[in-house]
């Protein structure tokens, strides 16, 4: 993935309210969708999305 997906994602996930509690099942939808649509598994999807995000 290049930053600029990783840009588009963010934005998407900013979207969701209380991502981490009672939104979670949408963030959740959202990783699957994205690790899917870029060969991925969720697990790696996670882990750049999360370096990408640290390193802002």
């Amino acid at each position: 993935m290049n930053t600029e997906d990783l840009k588009r994602y963010d934005k998407r996930v900013q979207q969701i309210v209380d991502p981490f509690g009672s939104g979670f099942p949408k963030l959740r939808k959202l990783m699957i969708e994205w690790a899917q649509e870029n060969s991925l598994s969720t697990h790696d999807l996670m882990e750049q999305y999360m370096a990408w995000k640290w390193k802002k």
